[in-house]
């Protein structure tokens, strides 16, 4: 980027997505139940991943979908030149750090009071 105006935004996405997602799935404690039949059963998340935009397959299990951050390492438009950018109809100083939901550009903004209320806009 020529401009670090977004930066925190996407860099933050990507620590997220390469690491944030599977920290916070191996911190859910383990759940512990018994089945109708009397059996002790355990769960624990071993792990959980913000894979990169693909078509669906069946070998795949989907649990979420997340929007990508624009510029994010899960962005296909990260590290194109400002001519690439162009011919994907995208604008040639594209910073990202924002999401596209249904086709509106979302962005993230934190109200700094004492809820600390993080708004859509």
């Amino acid at each position: 980027m020529d401009c670090e105006i977004a930066s925190y935004h996407v860099g933050s996405f990507d620590y997220l997505a390469d690491e944030g997602v599977h920290l916070a799935a191996v911190d859910v404690p383990t759940e512990k139940f018994r089945l109708p039949n009397g059996e002790a059963v355990e769960m624990k998340y071993t792990g959980a991943q913000l894979g990169y935009p693909a078509l669906e397959t069946s070998s795949v299990r989907l649990v979420v979908q997340v929007p990508v951050m624009l510029m994010s390492s899960r962005c296909h438009l990260r590290g194109l030149s400002r001519s690439q950018l162009v011919a994907r109809g995208e604008e040639a100083t594209e910073k990202g750090g924002y999401f596209i939901v249904k086709g509106s550009e979302k962005g993230l903004g934190e109200e700094l009071d004492s809820r600390s209320v993080v708004m859509v806009i």
